[in-house]
């Protein structure tokens, strides 16, 4: 499931050329690990509103991350 959410992150986010395999799959782990614990969407939604700015240093698109938030709530909740 790590690698499905971190496959849903690196299409959906903007994503700084640098930023390695290893450091999506290991915020998707940590997400995927929320996830199965109840976070809720709104908490889910603000870890990645600050993966994308706060640790990638690009500007959040509120609507995409929405979007994206419901998918990978989605796949994590039907595994």
């Amino acid at each position: 499931m790590d690698e499905v959410v971190a496959g849903l992150l690196w299409m959906a986010l903007d994503l700084p050329q640098d930023v390695s395999r290893f450091e999506l799959e290991d915020f998707a782990h940590r997400l995927v690990s929320r996830i199965r614990f109840g976070a809720s969407e709104a908490a889910v939604e603000r870890e990645i509103v600050g993966l994308q700015c706060s640790q990638l240093g690009r500007p959040a698109n509120p609507p995409a991350i929405h979007r994206l938030t419901g998918r990978v709530m989605d796949a994590v909740r039907n595994s």
